[in-house]
């Protein structure tokens, strides 16, 4: 097993500390410090934020969230997140949200359950975006709003004090649950892996950011936030969110890197928002898996296609003949058989 994680940069691996009880987060890392990886380039400005440009395929440790976020590979690569994109909507919408291609907007602001779910992660894992407790119950005060646009300049995640209480008692059982998956094994936080996809149109990069990597089980863990981890409502979440094709990307990633094809593991671990906070850790069969990979694959062959032709279409331009649903024509005849039985 250890001579599959001789990476460049890898680093030993340590237990993730147990989550603490505090008002404030300490202190990340100064990027001089963290971000020490070979195989990356210098730290360049584009547009402002800092960020790396990893020069090679890997695993990279230390990496924070933002400058993964505004693209540390050398040229755009494909996430799962743009893999959901490309399949639901179309490449123009792709290239629009992605951070080395289009210009959305330099702020998009966070949902309030987006920033309790950041906290989650922060306080469960011991990584992501630090954090600033804002003692008041909404942000409707001017103070309240005050406070939160300092800690946002600061690139600190706001949370109302209430939300904090109840994002530190989800995460304390959450963490607990996490070393239950990987039965006490130590693992690495917010691991980002870069690797290479060969399509018909040429190579493509591709990443993906680990929540939890254990190099002991080979096992890769991804926590989501849910109001119910239950079976039914977990599967339509998979199909809903993408997480099924997220399974098999970052596992399919993984495995480049480390050439143990077929030997890693991937574990979805849905956490409740709510007291008791159950969690449900689920992973998707062969069957599933396969037919998520060929989502991968279209999305990789169409980003792979725009990136050689530099165009990013929308939809069509022309008028479409729309053909009704299965669903609509049942409902429809169900209505008909209603009526002509009165």
């Amino acid at each position: 097993m250890t001579g599959l994680l001789k990476i460049p940069g890898a680093k030993k691996p340590k237990p993730a500390p147990e989550p603490k009880v505090r008002e404030k987060a300490e202190p990340l890392p100064k990027p001089s410090a963290a971000l020490k990886m070979p195989g990356a380039e210098e730290v360049v400005v584009v547009d402002g934020p800092r960020r790396i440009l990893i020069s090679e395929p890997g695993m990279y440790f230390d990496m924070p969230s933002e400058d993964y976020f505004s693209e540390p590979c050398p040229e755009p690569a494909l996430t799962n997140t743009g893999i959901g994109i490309l399949i639901n909507q179309s490449p123009e919408h792709f290239a629009y949200n992605h951070p080395a291609i289009g210009q959305p907007p330099a702020e998009r602001r966070a949902t309030i359950a987006m920033h309790r779910g950041s906290v989650v992660h922060r306080l469960a894992l011991g990584a992501g975006k630090d954090y600033s407790v804002i003692n008041a119950p909404d942000f409707t005060g001017a103070d309240a709003r005050s406070a939160r646009a300092y800690a946002e300049r600061k690139g600190k995640v706001p949370i109302l004090k209430g939300h904090f209480e109840q994002a530190q008692a989800q995460a304390n059982i959450l963490y607990g649950h996490i070393k239950e998956v990987l039965h006490g094994e130590p693992f690495l936080s917010e691991v980002v892996v870069a690797w290479k996809v060969e399509t018909s149109h040429g190579e493509i990069w591709a990443r993906c950011m680990v929540d939890a990597w254990c190099p002991t089980l080979m096992r890769a863990v991804d926590i989501k936030s849910t109001t119910d981890a239950s079976e039914e409502a977990v599967i339509k979440r998979m199909v809903d969110g993408g997480y099924d094709t997220q399974d098999v990307w970052y596992r399919k990633g993984i495995e480049h890197v480390l050439g143990c094809f077929g030997r890693v593991a991937f574990t979805t671990l849905f956490s409740e928002t709510k007291a008791p906070h159950c969690t449900h850790p689920v992973s998707i069969n062969e069957a599933w898996a396969t037919s998520a990979w060929d989502l991968c694959e279209e999305a990789a062959e169409t980003f792979g296609r725009c990136m050689k032709e530099g165009r990013w279409p929308g939809y069509p331009r022309e008028t479409q003949k729309l053909a009704p649903p299965d669903w609509l024509i049942n409902q429809r005849l169900a209505r008909r058989f209603s009526l002509e039985s009165m």
